[in-house]
This record gives C-alpha cells, sequence and structure tokens, in this order.
C-alpha cells in the first residue's frame, strides 16, 4: 500500500518483493500479479466505506440528524482522501482498469442499499426508486468529489466539501414535498 501511496500504477511486483523483504516468487505466491494486489487494495478501502456508513449514519433518530450523520460520514470520507495518497493513486488505477471499474460500481451499490436501508424509515413517503436513485448518487460521487478536490489546486479542492454537503441535503430534502408528493423539476 506504501508503494502504491508512493508510485501508482509505477509500482512493480519486484519493487513490493524488495520492500517487504521477500523473494519475488513469495509475492506471487499470494497475488497473481498487480491487478490483484490492486483489488485487494480497493476492497480493503471498500471495507472501511462501509464500517464508517454502519458506524456512523445509524445512530439518527430524525429525518434531519440523518442528513447531518450522513455529511458527517461524508466529512470522515473526504479527509480519509486527503490525508492518504494511497486514494489519490488507487483511485486513478480504477479510472483505467474495467475489472476495478466493476468492482467500484458493485461497492456502490452495495454500500447505496445499506444506505438506503438505514434512510427509509426517515423518508417513508419518498418514492422507492426515487430513494435508491439517491443514495446510489450520493454515496458513489462522495468519492468522485473527493478525488476531484485532490486534482484540484488545493484551496479550490477544499471548496468541493462544502458544496457537496449541500448536496447532500439538497437530495435528501428534496424526494419529497410537503404532502408526500414528488418534488418536480428532477
Amino acid at each position: 500500500m506504501a508503494l502504491t501511496a508512493e508510485k501508482g500504477d509505477a509500482v512493480t511486483m519486484s519493487d513490493i518483493a524488495r520492500r517487504s523483504g521477500v523473494v519475488i516468487g513469495a509475492v506471487y505466491r499470494y497475488f497473481a500479479d498487480k491487478r490483484a494486489i490492486n483489488r485487494a487494495i480497493l476492497l480493503q478501502h471498500f471495507a472501511q466505506v462501509e464500517a464508517m456508513l454502519r458506524e456512523h449514519i445509524w445512530p439518527a433518530a430524525t429525518a434531519a440528524e440523518f442528513v447531518l450523520t450522513v455529511q458527517s460520514v461524508y466529512e470522515l470520507y473526504f479527509e480519509m482522501h486527503q490525508r492518504d495518497p494511497l486514494y489519490r493513486n488507487i483511485w486513478s488505477l480504477v479510472q483505467t482498469d474495467p475489472e476495478l471499474q466493476a468492482l467500484d460500481i458493485e461497492d456502490s451499490l452495495k454500500n447505496a442499499q445499506i444506505f438506503y436501508d438505514m434512510a427509509r424509515p426517515f423518508f417513508p413517503a419518498a418514492d422507492s426508486e426515487d430513494l435508491m436513485a439517491v443514495c446510489v448518487f450520493l454515496l458513489h460521487f462522495s468519492a468522485s468529489s473527493s478525488r476531484l478536490a485532490l486534482a484540484l489546486p488545493k484551496a479550490l479542492g477544499l471548496r468541493m466539501r462544502p458544496i457537496y454537503k449541500d448536496v447532500i441535503a439538497d437530495a435528501l430534502h428534496g424526494l419529497v414535498g410537503t404532502k408526500g408528493k414528488r418534488v418536480t423539476g428532477r
């Protein structure tokens, strides 16, 4: 993981063996190739994100509190990306690897279902398909906005956080109008 953070796609299996202090055959014993290592790193990241979702959103008691907790989880996620260069490099690898892209979408859908199950009690009048679409959108684009922030000049990138927090609130509050009907214009 440290080598991927340092070198991104330029890391080699030989680099990994050297840094680990083992012969290259030992690396190949556990990982068929560099793609398998990238997949393992990505799966570990996905597990961290799922744990954040489960730990920080469940305690909500009202819809307003739910929105605030979703925003706080986004803050945690954003900070995780800002402080660890591994995520910048692993996401650049995801963009170029169809298998990793498929894993990313699969994970977004899995986490969206978790998010949906948490959100449903707070938005009982919302159309189920709209709620699921909002959950997928918010989760997947939380990652995208965090990655975008890393690619931009730092001052501009940090402005992505409050903007996306507003997107979270607007998307969730916009699920239903005052009489339980879907808001028009969406």
